[in-house]
């Protein structure tokens, strides 16, 4: 008997915040089971993804961003992107009030994080 791969469940979650952050500097954290994606959306705030497990994928209109454990993806306020996953994984997401990101990069990048975001020595 041939042997089948079982087609990847599909999850569709929505952006946790449509119109506003609940406050100019907001932390979260989320488990994106496998085959999991974030519409695709923007928003006036800036955000900072970071993988604690699994790869997360950003897509981009144009081009894709990747983070896997101990890096993260900076979406400046006004980008529109969609967040996607093949496996399961753990993320955590800083959002900041546009004010708050003057200083940050204009552009959608990725970031290598140091030892004080991800909690190891």
């Amino acid at each position: 008997m041939p042997h089948r791969r079982m087609a990847q469940q599909q999850h569709h979650i929505a952006p946790p915040f449509e119109h506003e952050i609940p406050a100019p500097l907001w932390f979260r954290v989320a488990e994106m089971p496998a085959g999991a994606s974030y519409s695709r959306h923007r928003h006036h705030w800036g955000e900072f993804v970071y993988s604690f497990t699994g790869l997360l994928e950003v897509r981009l209109e144009h081009g894709h961003l990747l983070a896997p454990p101990h890096y993260g993806i900076w979406l400046p306020p006004g980008v529109t992107h969609e967040g996607l996953n093949r496996n399961g994984a753990i993320h955590c997401t800083l959002y900041l009030s546009a004010p708050l990101c003057q200083a940050l990069p204009a552009y959608a990048c990725s970031l290598e994080t140091t030892p004080f975001y991800h909690g190891t020595a």
